[in-house]
């Protein structure tokens, strides 16, 4: 049963996966390729996360659900395949859609594109080999076992154990290539999802309230320059006409968006989000509250390392002190029939769904240059490329920050263990990956991830003070969206919607890109 609800949630996320494609980009243009290597990434991103909870069903229900050792076998090689799958889509798959489609023109042939796709695909491989060639210096220097980069080459690579190293060492760095995105789009996204969703019902209105009041100052002034000029019958000065210049311009722009709002509150779907405000409202509660779960937990075990560093190996918290409020509730639901797998679907979602949130909001830029913007029905092919990109690599580092939100249960679930007769929670010192052993076994992503910290320290180091950074970003970001106003329907219109000339981002930089006319956009969800 626990496989076919897994396969019946893989399906459901590539249909969601579909949609949301669908929904985001261009109508205008046919991206077929481009479009089935997003799906295709977004279903392989949720699947890799999907199997978490799985994973924690295995060690909870030791011989009640099948044979616990072939499980956990399959439940490794799924990780496994997951995240190689990922790395081939993120390195190989992407980048050849993004160039062939970013070469496209309609008097080139099909095979100069594709030798260009492939040209800029390989340096997209050569750029893995470089990273990886790094991480193992970086790896023999703070090895002091090793005698020769040899050697610790070989200790990672070597195949005695079907190359297991070799994969856990590449998702590592995968999940240290997340971490930027997994700062500023999800640290960002999860302070502004749910305090959108909460304000979602009243920005609207609130925007158009300062449109009309800011239209009729504007019209006064017009009004007092015109009643003094037609009192006196002068001529008006160089300045009066400068300044009516400028205020004909602001009135005419505020016009032209207060139509553009009633456009855009005339859609279907800007009519659905109005019916559902309290809806959306108390759905903005719950998600405020699972990100103040999440981040209290995380900022209880940072500190649990910081002040216990005895008890701390990276990233790997070897006994807590500090009771941990999401690995109380996770543990606390697991006595009931699959509540704590449900809540934990449900802190995978949410986290999922902030991070699309950060990037709607944020874009996607290249230092000071805004590449591209999700908008309904006009997000380029690259767009949707590069977002997907993204949300892969934070969806991996994820991974790793959910073993150190939650220490106790995402290794063990709810297994405890009997000390001097009397019964208490597992620790890593308890911990116990051999086939003899019946209690206090590591689940497979703990396991994975400790593996890696341990061979590896500055994954693990990096992995901690992440966690800082993260707690950082997310704090900051919350003060800004309390006090910040809620993007409107505007922002997602162009102030030359009406024109259809073709127009592309990365035009300001020179590089080729193929036409994307613009037209004007719906409202596509609460967080703009």
């Amino acid at each position: 049963l626990p496989w076919l609800v897994l396969g019946l949630c893989i399906m459901s996320c590539a249909l969601g996966c579909w949609g949301f494609v669908g929904f985001f980009k261009d109508s205008h243009t046919s991206s077929k390729l481009p479009t089935f290597v997003s799906v295709l990434g977004l279903t392989l991103c949720l699947m890799s996360l999907l199997v978490i909870p799985l994973d924690i069903m295995n060690i909870n229900n030791q011989g009640t659900w099948g044979d616990y050792h072939a499980n956990a076998q399959m439940i490794k090689y799924i990780y496994y395949c997951c995240h190689g799958a990922l790395l081939i889509v993120g390195f190989v798959f992407i980048p050849f859609a993004y160039f062939y489609y970013e070469e496209e023109r309609l008097e080139d042939e099909p095979s100069d594109r594709i030798a260009t796709a492939l040209k800029y695909t390989v340096m997209c491989v050569v750029c893995l080999i470089l990273v990886v060639a790094t991480a193992l210096i970086l790896g023999f220097t703070a090895n002091t076992k090793a005698e020769n980069m040899a050697d610790w080459a070989k200790h990672i690579i070597e195949a005695t154990d079907g190359g297991e190293k070799a994969i856990q060492f590449m998702m590592g760095i995968m999940a240290l290539l997340g971490l930027f995105g997994w700062w500023l789009y999800a640290g960002f996204g999860m302070a502004y999802l749910p305090i959108s969703l909460c304000k979602s019902a009243f920005s609207e209105d609130e925007n158009r309230a300062g449109l009309e009041a800011e239209l009729s100052m504007v019209q006064e002034e017009i009004r007092q320059i015109e009643s003094k000029n037609l009192l006196t019958g002068a001529q008006l000065s160089r300045q009066e006409k400068t300044q009516m210049n400028r205020l004909q311009q602001q009135k005419q722009a505020l016009e032209q968006q207060l139509r553009l709002f009633a456009r855009g509150r005339g859609d279907s779907v800007t009519k659905c989000f109005d019916a559902l405000a309290p809806v959306l409202t108390v759905l903005g509660v719950v998600v405020a509250l699972a990100v103040l779960v999440i981040a209290l937990s995380m900022i209880l075990s940072a500190l649990d390392c910081a002040i216990h560093p005895q008890q701390c190996t990276g990233s790997i918290v070897m006994k807590a002190h500090f009771p941990n409020p999401l690995d109380t509730l996770l543990v606390l639901s697991s006595h009931a029939a699959c509540l704590d797998n449900v809540i934990l679907l449900g802190l995978i979602l949410v986290v999922f769904c902030a991070a699309l949130a950060g990037i709607s909001r944020i874009g996607i830029w290249f230092f000071w240059l805004q590449l591209y913007k999700l908008r309904r029905s006009r997000t380029p092919p690259q767009g949707l490329l590069l977002t997907c990109l993204i949300l892969m690599f934070i969806a991996i580092s994820f991974s790793v920050s959910i073993v150190m939100a939650a220490p106790h249960y995402i290794a063990f679930g709810r297994q405890t263990k009997t000390a001097n007769g009397e019964i208490a929670d597992c620790t890593m010192e308890d911990a116990c990956v051999a086939n003899v052993c019946e209690h206090c076994r590591l689940s497979q992503l703990a396991s994975v991830v400790n593996l890696v910290a341990l061979a590896f320290p500055p994954f693990g180091m990096v992995y901690y003070w992440s966690q800082w950074l993260f707690i950082s970003v997310l704090l900051c970001s919350t003060v800004i969206c309390l006090f910040k106003t809620m993007p409107s329907v505007l922002d997602q219109w162009d102030s030359d919607d009406d024109d259809d000339s073709p127009r592309s981002p990365l035009l300001a930089v020179g590089v080729r890109a193929s036409p994307s006319p613009s037209r004007p956009g719906l409202r596509p969800s609460p967080w703009g």
